[in-house]
């Protein structure tokens, strides 16, 4: 009669205020909604189970009696693969939204490497990233191109643009998280920030991976346009005791003029400098923000100069 009498009590309890023993389940910002209508039987028995703490069903099936199944899609992340609900969220209350454990990225960064260049412009994760499951690889919301040109359209606009940036293969010289062989840099090879750098084995190996290095060291390249004759200009430019690197001259993404030229020569210490470039069907001229206007002929055995200073 007394077991009755008790049983009979726990079953009247089952929708009431949890017990004084259990406040600091209840004590957060954000509630899990069983938690919120104090309903704790949607997911505990008042008996003794095998199954945890009380539950009435193992993780994540517990979970999914009332959510999405998370794993559904083709790529699915680690923890939600193996039912592991809780490395990333509490279960009756949170301070922060979607009863996450910490706050986005924090919480991403304890099990991935974190990406400095993104985080430090207040981009978080699931900007790109879904984060239970995914019908794509690394869980990208979009396209690769469609992901980066979000927050980085102005890189594919002008008149001339880098065949990547074009076709939106921002991989093809980006990282988007940070790899230990090029650290700081997220490109995926070498090249130089400064605007004048000596010429060196290996100090344009992220342009050699699609442009022939013959570009800026052979004197007598000829399959370039900005040539005099058989004169390679580039070379001319890039290969002296301080060479000019490539982004004095031209932008790496796009830019308004042909042949990624830049408007302004933008050289620190030194005031910015209006560059006139014109292309022409037989070569061009440039000037006079270094030297005076040269105009140059790919018919012609050398450049002549105007306005020489």
């Amino acid at each position: 009669m007394l077991v009755l009498l008790a049983v009979l009590w726990l079953a009247g309890r089952a929708g009431a205020a949890p017990p004084a023993v259990h406040n600091d389940l209840f004590s957060g910002r954000w509630f899990h909604a069983p938690v919120a209508d104090e309903d704790c039987s949607v997911c505990h028995t008042m008996h003794r189970d095998p199954v945890g703490p009380n539950l009435r069903a193992p993780v994540p099936e517990l979970c999914y009696q009332c959510h999405e199944d998370m794993a559904a899609k083709d790529v699915v992340h680690e923890p939600v693969g193996e039912g592991r609900c809780s490395d990333c969220h509490l279960v009756h209350t949170s301070a922060e939204p979607m009863l996450l454990k910490r706050r986005v990225p924090d919480l991403c960064i304890d099990c991935h490497p974190v990406n400095d260049s993104h985080v430090g412009r207040g981009t978080v994760c699931t900007g790109c990233h879904g984060v239970h499951s995914s019908e794509t690889s690394r869980f990208l919301k979009g396209k690769r191109s469609r992901n980066c040109g979000s927050c980085h359209a102005d890189k594919r606009r002008g008149e001339s643009r880098h065949t990547p940036a074009r076709e939106g293969k921002c991989l093809t010289c980006h990282f988007t998280h940070p790899d230990p062989r090029f650290e700081g840099e997220k490109l995926r090879g070498s090249y130089p920030r400064d605007p004048y750098e000596t010429l060196g084995p290996g100090l344009y190996g992220l342009c050699d991976r699609c442009h022939d290095p013959a570009l800026y060291t052979d004197p007598e390249y000829r399959m370039t346009w900005f040539r005099t004759g058989a004169t390679n200009l580039h070379y001319g430019h890039v290969a002296r005791a301080k060479g000019l690197t490539c982004s004095v001259c031209h932008d790496i993404h796009a830019a308004r003029r042909p042949a990624l030229m830049v408007d302004w020569l933008r050289i620190p210490g030194q005031e910015q400098r209006l560059l006139q470039f014109l292309k022409f069907s037989t070569g061009g001229s440039c000037g006079p923000a270094c030297h005076g206007t040269a105009t140059y002929v790919r018919s012609e055995d050398a450049a002549f100069i105007e306005d020489d200073r």
